[in-house]
């Protein structure tokens, strides 16, 4: 949503073109940009509020974290991260999937007791 793309709005995965990553949807269109441009407005976001774990949609080109769809459409997993999980993790904050809720509960349990 924060890439103006609308909802609901087709399917999309990260496909590789020519070296570099890209964010198709299902029908051919690029929406590499949009995606992108969600992704900074979620870091922007979360650096103003001081965030240092996040919790997104697993296999997401998004917010996929360790999995994402392979870009056939066919369901195919492949390891990867979404778009804004990179950025997230690129800037130094820890990212989990909604699968791993246990994990990142005793992480940021660890965070508490460190401090």
């Amino acid at each position: 949503m924060l890439g103006r793309l609308g909802t609901p709005r087709p399917p999309s995965e990260i496909v590789h073109v020519d070296g570099a990553r890209r964010v198709m949807t299902n029908q051919g269109r690029d929406v590499t940009r949009e995606f992108e441009r969600g992704a900074i407005a979620s870091a922007e976001e979360a650096k103003r509020h001081d965030v240092r774990v996040a919790i997104l949609k697993s296999n997401s080109p998004s917010c996929g974290s360790g999995v994402v769809y392979d870009g056939t459409f066919t369901s195919t997993k492949i390891a990867g991260d979404g778009v804004t999980t990179a950025l997230l993790r690129a800037r130094g904050i820890t990212v989990f999937s909604e699968e791993e809720l246990d994990v990142a509960d005793a992480y940021v349990r660890s965070l508490e007791t460190a401090n």
